[in-house]
C-alpha cells in the first residue's frame, strides 16, 4: 500500500487521542511484580526513555494516519509491511511515526523506537542501537531478555555496547572477514526482532 504525504499545518483534534505517554513506553521497569531490583538497575544503566508525545495538536495528517492505522490493522491480522517516511527536517516524520505508535499501542500492540540525530561523529546504527535498548526496557524480566537475544548477543553487543555492561557473559564477537561480519551482524539483529 502506497499513499502520497501532503504536509497540512493547522488546528485540529488529536486524531489519536494524544493526552498522556504512550502505553507502550510505559514499560516493564515501571512496573514492580515484573521487575527485581536487579532489572530496575540494568535499566536505569540503558539510560531514560524518550520524551512522550504530547503538547501541540497533531493536526493537518488525517490521510497518512489512516493509512498507517490501516497498516498496522493488517499487520495485527498477519499481513505485515515496511513503511518508511522520508522528508525534510522538521515536517512532523517523528510526530507521525510516534502518534502511530501510540494508536498500535492502544490496540494492544507493542512498538520499539529508535531515532536518528544529527551529530558530528557518525554513529549509522544509533536508531537499532536505542530500540535494543528499549526492547531491554520492555522485557518483563532479565531472563527473558536474556533468553530473547541468545546466540545474537554477541551482534547485538556490536550495535548496543551497554549490553555487555548488563551481561557480562556476553562472548567476545567472532573474527570474520568485513563481508561476513556485516552479513552475520544483519542476520542477527532480523533474528531478534523476528
Amino acid at each position: 500500500l502506497g499513499f502520497a504525504i501532503e504536509w497540512q499545518f493547522g488546528p485540529s483534534s488529536f486524531p489519536l487521542g494524544i493526552s498522556s505517554p504512550p502505553e507502550g513506553i510505559s514499560g516493564a521497569a515501571s512496573d514492580p511484580t515484573a521487575t527485581t531490583d536487579e532489572f530496575r538497575q540494568a535499566v536505569e544503566l540503558m539510560g531514560p526513555l524518550p520524551p512522550p508525545v504530547g503538547g501541540t495538536p497533531f493536526s493537518g495528517r488525517e490521510s497518512e494516519s489512516e493509512g498507517l492505522r490501516e497498516l498496522m490493522e493488517n499487520a495485527r491480522s498477519g499481513h505485515g509491511s515496511l513503511v518508511m517516511m522520508a522528508g525534510a527536517a522538521g515536517v512532523g516524520k517523528t510526530r507521525l511515526a510516534l502518534e502511530a505508535a501510540t494508536y498500535a499501542s492502544r490496540r494492544g500492540c507493542g512498538f520499539l523506537l529508535g531515532r536518528c540525530y544529527e551529530r558530528e561523529e557518525p554513529r549509522p546504527y544509533l536508531p537499532f542501537e536505542e530500540i535494543i535498548e528499549m526492547a531491554l526496557r520492555e522485557a518483563p524480566s532479565m531472563q527473558e531478555f536474556r533468553s530473547a537475544i541468545a546466540d545474537n548477543a554477541t551482534e547485538l553487543a556490536q550495535i548496543a555496547p551497554r549490553l555487555r555492561e548488563v551481561f557480562p557473559d556476553i562472548p567476545p564477537r567472532l573474527e570474520l572477514p568485513p563481508q561476513e561480519t556485516r552479513r552475520y551482524l544483519f542476520h542477527s539483529v532480523t533474528e531478534f526482532f523476528i
